[in-house]
C-alpha cells in the first residue's frame, strides 16, 4: 500500500502542505525559476508574509476574490498558497487573454485585487479605464531601476505563522477551462477538493522527495497541479515561464532533471531538435504527457531516442482538477501491447463509467461518453447552476469526451462528443482516423474534422503537417489510408498546413479549421 508524505490536517487550509514539507527539509531548494532560487523554509516565510499582506489589503476580510495574471514564476506560486493560508479565493486568469477576455474574466469572477506580470502592454489601461478604483491592481514585475514595489511590500509585513479560521470545505480557487468552444467557464474548488486531488495523483504518478521537476505548465492551468504534488513531496520545482527547445534541454542537463511534464506536440519539438544528441538527458527518467493523445509514431520515437525513460500519459481535464487516468510505464514496455494505445486506467479516489446517450451504462468495448466522479470534481460552475446541473447530472462529471473500456479498465479515447463525424449516415471520430495516419512518415502533425457536404452531410477531411525532408503527397497519403480503414473515414481532402490552430492549452482547434476550409471545400467540390 502506499503511503502519503504526510497526514493533513482537517481544520487547516490547502496550504499547510507546504508547511508539512517545509517542516522536513527546510534547507532543501524548493523552486528554482531562472536564477531564483527559494529553499522551503524560506518559502514558508514569504507565504506568510504575502498572507499577511493580502489580510492588511482587505482589512481583515477573508473570502475575497484575487485575480492572478502572470507568467510562470515562484510569486505566483507563493501568491496561490498565500491566497488559501489567508483564506482568500485565488481566480486564476489566461495571461495570454485579449483586454476585452481579461476584463470579461475579471468582471464574471467578482475579482476586487489582482496581482500581474504581463510583458504586454496593450491590456491594463483597457482594465483601469474599466474598472477605475473598484480594482486594486498590484504589479508583480520588477521596475526600471530593478527594483520590486511588490517584493519590498511583502518583506515589511511578518513572517510569523497565518492561521485563519475555516473549513476545508470553504471555496479555495477558480481555474478556468480551456475554452475550446467558446467562452471559458469558472470550475471552482475547495481545500478539501484541491488537497485530495494532490494526495491521490501523488499516489497515481509516484512522485517522491528525491525528483526534479520540470514543468512549463502554465500556472494558470488546472494541469499545473503537478508542481503543488512536487512540493508536498519535498521535490525540486524547476518552474520555466516560455518554452525554447534549446532552454529546455540545457535546464535538463545543467540541472539533473528526473521528471518532467509535456504535451505529445512538444516532446515532437524537443526529439527534433537538430542538437537533441549534444545534451546529457541521463538523469530523466519519467515523462509525464498530457493535454492530448500520444500518437503511435511519436511513442516508437521516444522508444529509439530515450530508451532509458519511462512514459507515463495521464488523461484529465480542468473540471477533475487534473489527471483522471494514468498509463504505468509497464504498459508501454512491448510494442504489441495493444494497452499502449489507451490512456490507462482510473486513478484511485475516482471512478470512471462509459454512457450512451440515454444514460445507461455501456459494456466493455462499447463507444459512449466518459462519465467521472470523486477525486478532484470541481463543486461547480461558478454563476452557471444550469451548465452545473447539465454536466454534472446524477452526480457525474459528464466529460463529451468519447471512449470505450476494454474487460480489463483500461479507457481508449476515440474524440469529443461534439467532434464526431456523421457522413453518409456513418459515425467517424477523428481520433481513428489520426492515428492511422501517424503511422506516416510523412505526417508530423494531422487533424481530421468535418466540413459540410450537400451529399455526404459532413465530408471527412484533414489538414496535415508535413514532415520535413519526406515527400508530401496528398494522394498517396489517401490511398495509404485505405488499406487501413474503411472506405468512408478516409478524407476526401488533404490540405498541407505550416501549423494547426491551438489554444492556450495545446489543444488544436477544429472549429477555426472547420470554418475556414469549409468554404474552400465547397468551393473545390460543389455538391459532392
Amino acid at each position: 500500500m502506499k503511503k502519503f508524505p504526510f497526514q493533513y490536517n482537517t481544520e487547516l487550509d490547502a496550504s499547510q502542505l507546504l508547511s508539512a514539507a517545509a517542516s522536513r527539509y527546510a534547507t532543501k531548494t524548493a523552486v528554482i525559476d531562472g536564477e531564483t532560487r527559494v529553499t522551503y523554509g524560506r518559502m514558508e516565510e514569504r507565504v506568510n508574509q504575502m498572507a499577511s499582506l493580502l489580510l492588511r489589503l482587505t482589512n481583515g476580510k477573508t473570502g475575497v476574490h484575487i485575480g492572478l495574471i502572470s507568467t510562470n514564476s515562484v510569486e505566483y506560486l507563493m501568491l496561490n498558497l498565500a491566497c488559501a493560508r489567508a483564506r482568500m479565493v485565488s481566480v486564476h486568469i489566461n495571461w495570454r487573454c485579449s483586454p476585452r477576455e481579461l476584463g470579461y474574466l475579471l468582471r464574471s469572477t467578482r475579482c476586487e485585487i489582482v496581482f500581474y506580470k504581463i510583458d504586454r502592454a496593450d491590456w491594463r489601461g483597457a482594465v483601469v479605464e474599466e474598472f477605475g478604483e473598484k480594482l486594486r491592481m498590484v504589479n508583480l514585475a520588477e521596475d526600471e531601476t530593478g527594483g520590486s514595489p511588490f517584493r519590498k511590500m511583502v518583506e515589511n509585513e511578518s513572517t510569523a505563522p497565518v492561521r485563519i479560521e475555516g473549513s476545508m470545505d470553504d471555496i479555495m480557487t477558480f481555474y478556468h477551462t480551456s475554452g475550446s468552444s467558446g467562452t471559458p467557464k469558472t470550475a471552482v474548488y475547495t481545500h478539501r477538493i484541491f488537497l485530495d486531488k494532490v494526495v491521490c495523483t501523488i499516489l497515481a504518478q509516484d512522485f517522491s522527495a528525491d525528483m526534479v521537476y520540470q514543468t512549463m505548465t502554465q500556472l494558470f492551468h488546472a494541469g499545473s497541479l503537478g508542481g503543488y504534488m512536487c512540493l508536498a513531496c519535498g521535490g525540486t520545482l524547476i518552474l520555466l515561464s516560455h518554452f525554447n527547445e534549446t532552454d529546455y534541454l540545457e535546464w535538463i542537463d545543467r540541472e539533473g532533471v528526473t521528471r518532467i511534464t509535456l504535451a505529445p506536440n512538444v516532446l515532437q519539438r524537443l526529439l527534433d531538435h537538430p542538437q537533441f544528441r549534444r545534451f546529457d538527458l541521463s538523469t530523466l527518467r519519467t515523462i509525464n504527457c498530457s493535454m492530448a493523445p500520444m500518437p503511435p509514431s511519436l511513442l516508437e520515437k521516444l522508444g529509439v531516442q530515450l530508451p532509458h525513460v519511462q512514459l507515463m500519459e495521464i488523461y484529465g481535464m480542468t473540471e477533475m482538477c487534473g489527471a483522471v487516468t494514468v498509463l504505468h510505464p509497464a504498459q508501454h514496455s512491448g510494442g504489441s501491447d495493444p494497452r499502449r494505445l489507451s490512456v490507462g486506467k482510473v486513478i484511485d479516489g475516482c471512478s470512471l463509467r462509459i454512457e450512451s446517450p440515454d444514460g445507461s451504462v455501456c459494456p466493455p468495448g462499447q463507444v459512449g461518453e466518459i462519465a467521472i466522479q470523486g477525486s478532484g470534481m470541481m463543486k461547480f460552475y461558478y454563476d452557471d447552476p444550469e451548465k452545473t446541473a447539465y454536466i454534472m447530472r446524477g452526480g457525474w462529471y459528464h466529460s463529451q469526451d468519447m471512449g470505450y473500456l476494454d474487460e480489463e479498465g483500461f479507457l481508449y479515447l476515440k474524440g469529443r462528443s461534439h467532434d464526431m463525424i456523421i457522413t453518409g449516415g456513418e459515425n467517424v471520430y477523428p481520433k481513428e482516423v489520426e492515428d492511422v495516419f501517424y503511422d506516416n512518415p510523412a505526417v508530423n502533425q494531422i487533424c481530421v474534422f468535418g466540413v459540410p457536404s450537400a451529399y455526404w452531410g459532413e465530408a471527412v477531411v484533414a489538414c496535415v503537417v508535413p514532415n520535413g525532408g519526406v515527400p508530401f503527397d496528398a494522394e498517396e497519403l489517401r490511398c495509404f489510408a485505405r488499406k487501413h480503414m474503411a472506405g468512408y473515414k478516409v478524407p476526401k481532402r488533404i490540405w498541407p498546413v505550416e501549423k494547426l490552430p491551438v489554444n492556450q492549452a495545446g489543444k488544436v482547434l477544429r472549429r477555426l479549421l472547420t470554418e475556414k476550409y469549409g468554404p474552400i471545400y465547397k468551393t473545390e467540390n460543389g455538391s459532392s
